[in-house]
């Protein structure tokens, strides 16, 4: 069992501190799908728990999104991500505070522009491997 997922039945695959969301997502599928097969049909607790089961894993998600926001936030302090009038917004300027209070679109709408930003200050060119 999970120790972050207490309703997770996965028995391992950790990556970094997250449970492994697909083992996850793929025992609640395999768990539907033998019920499916034995012909039973789903209570109201069978689907108080799947909606638990989502709840969790979506503020999973959520807590690695705000963590890879602020782990580029902390490599990259001078990645600007927005304007307010004529001032850029720079990446070092956002706290974990800030970021947690975030809505989790516009963490991910950050992410893009630090990653927009960091194409821009590393072009990569690719050869032609043939010519």
């Amino acid at each position: 069992m999970c120790f972050l997922n207490p309703l997770c039945k996965c028995t391992g695959d950790f990556s970094f501190v997250f449970c492994n969301i697909f083992k996850c997502f793929s025992y609640n599928v395999q768990n539907y799908i033998t019920m499916a097969k034995q012909n039973v049909r789903m209570t109201a607790q069978d689907y108080l728990k799947e909606y638990k089961d989502l709840i969790v894993q979506q503020s999973v998600l959520k807590g690695r999104i705000e963590m890879r926001l602020l782990t580029l936030c902390k490599q990259n302090p001078e990645a600007i991500v927005g304007h307010m009038n004529d001032t850029d917004i720079k990446a070092k300027s956002l706290t974990p505070q800030y970021i947690s209070r975030m809505h989790t679109e516009d963490c991910i709408a950050t992410i893009s522009k630090i990653e927009k930003w960091l194409e821009g200050q590393q072009p990569v060119v690719q050869g032609n491997l043939f010519n």
